[in-house]
């Protein structure tokens, strides 16, 4: 059996569906306590774009912490 990296999307986007190894890799990463994360959501990755020239974002997670701060 071979083993995939998550530096692959898909293998990231698979271990982010799971919220709690999802709020202790965002507590690793960012440094927050994990006391302090309220929640953390999957959005829609595709944001819309304003202008056709404009390139396509993605954004993965929000995280909102007790403190009403939230962080793309």
């Amino acid at each position: 059996m071979k083993i995939i990296s998550p530096k692959y999307d898909y293998c990231a986007k698979e271990l982010f569906r799971n919220e709690v190894v999802r709020n202790h890799f965002l507590s690793d990463v960012l440094e927050i306590p994990m006391e302090e994360i309220r929640s953390s959501r999957l959005l829609n990755t595709f944001l819309w774009k304003r202008y056709r020239s404009q390139k396509q974002g993605i954004l993965d997670v929000l995280i909102e912490l007790n403190n009403n701060i939230k962080i793309n």
